[in-house]
C-alpha cells in the first residue's frame, strides 16, 4: 500500500485528501505545520509527499521547500495557490511537480497515481 503525506496549514484541506486518498486505497500521514513536517519526513519513508507551500512568502517558501528536500529522498509534489511559474526549475531541484489551487481533484488523484506507481517500480 503506498504511502503518502500530506501536508497543509489548512486543516480542512488536509483532512479532505486524507480523506479522498484514504478512499483510493493509501495509507495516509498528515501534518498542518512545517514543524511537525520535518520530523515526519527525518524519520521515516513516504512514497509521496504531496505538499502546500504552507502560506510561505518567497524567499521563505523556498528555504522551507529547500529544507524538505534537503530533509528526505521521498518524491514531493507541491500545490501552491502560487502560480507554477513561481517555481521555475522544480524539475532539477528535484520535486515530482507542482500543482496550482485551487486543484482538479481528478487531475490530482491521477498525479498522485503515476508517481506513487513510479515510486513502487523504483523500489521494486
Amino acid at each position: 500500500m503506498p504511502t503518502i503525506l500530506v501536508v497543509d496549514d489548512e486543516e480542512t484541506i488536509v483532512e479532505l485528501l486524507r480523506e479522498l486518498l484514504v478512499e483510493e486505497g493509501y495509507l495516509v500521514t498528515t501534518a498542518t505545520s512545517t514543524a511537525a513536517t520535518l520530523p515526519l519526513v527525518r524519520g521515516g519513508h513516504f512514497d509521496l509527499i504531496l505538499s502546500d507551500t504552507m502560506g510561505s512568502r518567497p524567499p521563505d517558501l523556498f528555504a522551507w521547500l529547500g529544507e524538505l528536500r534537503s530533509a528526505t529522498t521521498d518524491r514531493v509534489l507541491i500545490f501552491s495557490a502560487y502560480p507554477p511559474t513561481s517555481f521555475s526549475g522544480w524539475q532539477e531541484k528535484g520535486y515530482a511537480g507542482v500543482i496550482g489551487k485551487p486543484f482538479d481533484l481528478d487531475a490530482l488523484l491521477t498525479t498522485v497515481a503515476r508517481l506513487t506507481a513510479k515510486a513502487a517500480d523504483a523500489g521494486s
